[in-house]
């Protein structure tokens, strides 16, 4: 844990007499029904130890909460202000604390920080009157970035381009540098911090708080979850006010219970890997430090992908299945299987990290599950998944996490019961 983490949570917050957000809120939201009834269950607390602002989660109170400085909170103007407070609330709503939809593996900081930018654009694309600084696209250095994308869609744009906007960025490096340290639990004293220590306007040095327990966390995403379900049912009363449609769905989505394929497939790949721990003088050892040696963490996955090539099925499902496989081929390879009643070991191949691939099909016989599920049993993997439309019977136990993709009708028509995980794509 950072020292800004700890400085925080031991910190004992004194009564601000400068600026007291809880006054203000009220007339911040007005007008905005689902904004004021979430903001009801979101704790504000002032800090000076931060520079600006930061939504995480009290491990005391098991619930969100945002914290904010008072005195950089005082200079901006009420517009500016409304804008934080909504930038704080959407990274709740979008789920990126706790690392719900935060990308979890990264090995070092110029990743971490990518993966904060890419977030910022996903929820500053919606926002209007932010104060100077704010990342947002279609403006330097990110002229070419369209409004309105997923977080995961900023994130592989960055990616792609960074090369070119880092030159339009001169203090990146020193950023890196900077939340390196802090992700080492170094960086001095974070109370003279400034806002231009981070490239966002905001700290998401939070999200991912290894001092706040498992369960600690699961009770206050179900009670952000629940709150998210009353101030959405107020909201369908009262209106929406100037929530987007695009964040209106993802809102309904979560309070309903709607799975996101998409999410649901990047978790189960993202959360297979396997650490590769490595020691190395390089990195300080938090226990022990300047005594043993630190440790890199290389996280790697492999993969076992199952393609059911029978007649029954759908040409889309696998041409929607293979897309998604394409953007997260950039985290993992992946062993492809192809199988209908046997594995066709003659075309098992490498999809190799990085590289796109298009559907392929080689057989049309009936289905067994069971022999691609004992091919992989065979071999060491983390997770296998299987795409089909799931008209064959129970397989045998698989040695790794397994998972399916299907679509509805895949899912209507199967045949037994199972306790893995059946996605299905709409």
């Amino acid at each position: 844990m950072s020292t800004e983490q700890t400085a925080v949570q031991e910190q004992v917050i004194p009564e601000y007499t400068q600026y007291d957000l809880r006054k203000e809120i009220f007339a911040m939201l007005e007008g905005e029904p689902f904004w004021a009834a979430l903001s009801r269950e979101i704790d504000k607390s002032p800090s000076d130890v931060l520079p600006t602002a930061a939504i995480r989660i009290n491990k005391q109170t098991h619930t969100y909460e945002m914290l904010y400085n008072p005195k950089w909170f005082s200079k901006l103007t009420f517009a500016q202000r409304k804008a934080i407070v909504r930038h704080e609330f959407l990274h709740a709503t979008l789920q990126h604390v706790n690392g719900t939809r935060f990308e979890k593996f990264v090995d070092s900081a110029e990743e971490r920080l990518i993966h904060n930018m890419a977030m910022d654009l996903a929820i500053n694309s919606h926002l209007t009157d932010l104060p100077d600084g704010a990342l947002m696209p279609g403006k330097t250095p990110f002229e070419k970035f369209p409004s309105a994308l997923t977080t995961e869609q900023y994130l592989i744009m960055l990616n792609e381009e960074k090369d070119k906007w880092k030159g339009k960025m001169p203090d990146f490096d020193d950023l890196v540098k900077k939340l390196q340290q802090r992700m080492q639990g170094g960086g001095g004293d974070q109370q003279e911090s400034e806002a231009g220590d981070h490239v966002t306007i905001d700290v998401h040095d939070f999200f991912e708080d290894e001092n706040v327990p498992e369960s600690v966390k699961q009770i206050a995403d179900q009670r952000l979850k629940e709150a998210m379900r009353r101030a959405a049912n107020e909201a369908n009363a009262k209106g929406w006010g100037s929530v987007p449609s695009d964040i209106k769905e993802h809102i309904l989505s979560v309070v309903e219970g709607r799975l996101d394929w998409r999410g649901l497939l990047r978790y189960f790949i993202k959360t297979s890997r396997r650490a590769d721990k490595k020691h190395t003088v390089r990195r300080i050892n938090k226990r022990y430090p300047k005594i043993h040696a630190g440790s890199k963490v290389r996280r790697v996955a492999k993969i076992a992908i199952s393609i059911d090539q029978s007649g029954s099925v759908d040409d889309g499902l696998l041409s929607k299945f293979y897309s998604e496989l394409n953007l997260l081929s950039k985290y993992a390879s992946f062993t492809m299987i192809p199988f209908d009643c046997e594995v066709d070991e003659d075309h098992i191949y490498e999809w190799k990290q990085g590289k796109r691939e298009t559907p392929k099909r080689y057989r049309s016989g009936g289905t067994n599950f069971s022999a691609p599920t004992q091919w992989v049993n065979e071999d060491k993997f983390d997770g296998h998944i299987i795409c089909t439309d799931m008209c064959a019977d129970k397989p045998v136990p698989s040695n790794c996490k397994r998972m399916w993709i299907t679509d509805k009708s895949g899912k209507q028509s199967q045949p037994f019961q199972t306790d893995e995980l059946v996605v299905v794509i709409d």
